[in-house]
């Protein structure tokens, strides 16, 4: 009997035992996450999530699936590669009982030392908030990279900054004497 690698799979049939290759690719898969701070409750919230193959090989079909907070209330999610490929419908949103707040995203194939970034607008109440995020395709020799949590505070909507009148005059007056001089020499 010859030796299998751990990407071959036995096969036994009444007359032998055949190994059949699986296309597993080995890849390291890397999660990196942030979200847009400061964050206010009803203004539209933006996370980001980059997923990186850092190699060896080449690797198909990977998925990022996200966790939101429970009173998460998702506008869009889509799929972006480095090389500007986008994945049409490739994230699915829960809306309903156990599938409420997740994130599902098909992000298809990623060669080795690309990335694909997905972004997801949405809002929320204010208060603390998480989104875990993580990932899976291939064979991936190093797991500890795959799982991101991410934490933020929603701070209330009362607290979004307005802009002032008077630093929209001290702009105007700005430029205004900037084209005085220009015209004065």
């Amino acid at each position: 009997m010859c030796a299998l690698r751990p990407h071959q799979l036995l096969i036994a049939i009444a007359f032998g035992i055949w190994q059949v290759p699986l296309a597993f690719a080995n890849a390291d898969l890397a999660l990196t996450a942030r979200v847009s701070e400061p964050a206010y409750a009803t203004a539209p919230i933006t996370a980001t999530i980059v997923v990186t193959n850092l190699g060896p090989d080449y690797v198909t079909d990977v998925r990022v699936e996200n966790q939101m907070s429970a009173d998460a209330s998702v506008i869009t999610a889509a799929v972006v590669h480095s090389d500007g490929r986008e994945f049409p419908g490739g994230c699915f949103v829960g809306t309903v009982g156990s599938l409420a707040g997740s994130v599902s995203c098909a992000v298809g194939s990623i060669a080795s030392q690309e990335t694909a970034t997905i972004t997801i607008v949405f809002t929320a109440t204010e208060g603390q908030h998480a989104i875990r995020s993580w990932t899976f395709g291939g064979f991936d020799p190093n797991d500890d990279n795959n799982i991101v949590n991410t934490s933020f505070p929603v701070l209330p909507a009362a607290e979004i900054p307005a802009a002032s009148g008077i630093g929209l005059w001290l702009l105007f007056l700005a430029l205004g004497g900037v084209g005085w001089t220009r015209l004065r020499a």
